[in-house]
Parts: structure tokens; sequence; C-alpha cells
């Protein structure tokens, strides 16, 4: 068995040093590009939403290059992404695609199951399963707060020549944390790259802060959104998202009395699928903090259709410039940017 998974920010990092720690043989997928969402288009249902075009163009890459297992969670509720793991798993079956759907629900009993085949394919006892998860926990902390650091850093540098320099830099970084062979290893990355990022700090004076809120996989995986943070920036705008990966474990384990939930009562008291209410939520938590507010999801995301309308609203009762990024197959990337250089200069005049 030869396991892949999809590319999804810094999850795709944790997870291959995971199954470095256990030996388990894995094949990660190429990086996503527009061939990669074509080719998911080709099989997925007409009517599916980008990421699980990406994600099944990410399987279909990693089948290419010798992976024969995808691993996908299972999940339930009103969200499509409960229903990905089976739709993929239909279209390798209709198509005759040479892979196996592995899909991990997330019970008691899904556990159980993923956690015998790994046993089984790695040889280890559950403890030596066991043995990485601290690190691997601190590890998912510290690469999300190395991923705002070099944002931030980025931010601050106006000279083309200074950014060309921190661009070579930033792909030496996601080289050497993409190849680490343990978490040990991966921490040591991160601390001598979060201290490194320091020397490169430029000299603009005024930087923007930007919310950016929406659909988990389109706020997270940077090649689903176009770069948007990087790209925002480069502008002279820092941005925060409301979804990393350590915010959604730690969103599962800890329960905020002040956090997001609390702010979303006005607007949207109950859950109504996805992350609708968490987008409405963070939009009202930092209404009065950050410049401006950037909404980004998939095309036909009904729960973020939905928070869409209460977060247009609340751009005019707050008074806070917002825009709303709707990404498919067919978004293209110059109309993409010119929305987002209008939203800057927005922020701007706003100043």
């Amino acid at each position: 068995m030869i396991l892949t998974f999809p590319n999804f920010g810094n999850l795709s990092v944790l997870l291959s040093v995971l199954m470095r720690e256990w030996g388990v043989p894995f094949i990660m997928p190429p990086k996503t590009t527009k061939n990669t969402v074509s080719l998911g288009s080709r099989y997925a249902p007409a009517d599916a939403c980008l990421p699980l075009k990406i994600i099944l163009g990410n399987f279909l890459e990693a089948s290419n290059k010798g992976a024969d297992t995808a691993v996908f969670l299972g999940g339930v509720g009103p969200c499509l992404f409960g229903c990905f793991s089976q739709m993929i798993e239909l279209a390798f079956i209709e198509n005759s695609i040479p892979i196996n759907m592995l899909r991990v629900e997330p019970n008691k009993d899904g556990l159980k199951h993923t956690l015998s085949l790994i046993k089984k394919e790695s040889g280890k006892s559950l403890s030596e399963i066991a043995s990485p998860i601290f690190d691997g926990a601190k590890s998912c902390h510290m690469l999300d707060k190395l991923e705002n650091r070099l944002l931030l850093v980025r931010s601050t540098i106006e000279n083309e020549t200074e950014r060309k320099e921190f661009n070579a830099f930033e792909e030496d970084v996601n080289t050497l944390l993409n190849n680490a062979e343990s978490f040990r290893e991966l921490l040591n990355i991160i601390e001598s790259s979060y201290k490194k990022a320091e020397s490169f700090i430029g000299e603009r004076q005024k930087i923007f802060a930007v919310g950016i809120v929406g659909d988990i996989y389109t706020t997270i995986d940077s090649d689903a959104n176009y770069n948007l943070q990087k790209q925002l920036a480069n502008m002279g705008a820092y941005s925060e998202r409301s979804m990393t990966i350590s915010k959604w474990f730690k969103d599962k384990l800890v329960y905020t009395p002040f956090g997001w939930r609390w702010y979303s009562k006005p607007h949207i008291p109950k859950g109504i699928g996805g992350f609708a209410r968490q987008t409405v939520g963070y939009a009202s938590m930092w209404s009065n903090t950050v410049d401006g507010i950037i909404q980004v999801h998939p095309l036909n995301c009904m729960p973020e259709v939905a928070a869409n309308t209460v977060l247009s609203n609340m751009s005019r009762e707050y008074d806070f410039p917002f825009l709303s990024l709707v990404l498919d197959e067919l978004s293209g990337t110059s109309g993409y940017v010119t929305r987002i250089e209008a939203f800057y200069d927005l922020l701007e005049a706003k100043s």
C-alpha cells in the first residue's frame, strides 16, 4: 500500500513528516496547478465545488506517480465536505482508475480501523505510533506561527530586489519543510527560519491589516486561492485567516467562551452548514481591529453564500471595506488580481 493525500496548506507538511516517522510509504501529489484542476474537473460531477475538483486532481496525479491508496476524511453534517470521499471513490470506480479510497471516519470505529492499518503497514506498536504526536501537535502550531511571520515580513518589503531575495529564502524554507524526516528536524527548521526571516524586514511604514474568512479549503490552501495572502503582503497588507490547521484542531479541543461563536450569535445564532457561522463570527470579532475583510469561497458553496449576505450588511453597519472572492475552475488570475488591487485602493482611501 502506497498512500497519498491532497495538497492542503501546512497539513501536507505535517502528514508527510508523520508518514516518515511511522515508516509508511507515501507519495505526495505534485504542486497544484491549472492542470490539476482540469484533470479533477474531467472526472468530478458537473456541479462539484472547486475543492473537490482539486482534491480529485491531486489524487489522480499522485496515482500516475505510483500511489495506490488515497486517504481522506469522512464526516457527517450539512456540508458537502463529508461526502467528498464517497464522491471521489465513485469517480475512481466508474472510470476504472486503479486507486483505492481509505476513508478516515471521525469516530471511534473509524479511528480504530485506521490505526490497525497503520500498525500493519508500519510494523509499529501503538505506543510507537503515538510517540510523534506531541511533537506533531507542537509543529502544527509552530508552522502556522512561521507562516504568519513570513507574511508579516513580506508586507514590510517594498524594494523589488529585496523581495526577490526573500522569495528565494521562502522557497528554500518550503523545500526544507517538505523534506523533513522527523518532527524534531521540522521544529529545528521552523525555529531557524523564524529567526532568519528577521534579516529580511523592509522599510515599508504603513501596513494594513486584513481579515480573511470563508470556506476552510479555499482560505487555507494558497494554490486554491491564487496566493491571496502573498499578493496582499506584496501590496503592503498583512492578513490573518479565520481558519488555519492549528486553529481547526484547537477549536475541536478547547471551547473559548468569547470567541467567534459568541460574536456570531447576533447574526447567525446556530450552525447552518460548512463554516458559515465561523465566517460571520470572525468577521464580527475583527470588525473593529482590521482595516478590511475578504471572504473567499468556492462557487455554489451555499453556507458561504448565506454568510455573504450577512457580511455585506455587516460591512455597511460597521463601515469596513469588504471583498467577496468566489472561486471555480474558470477563475482567471488577471481579473482576480484586479479585484484585490481595487480592494487595496479602498483600504488606502479609507486610511
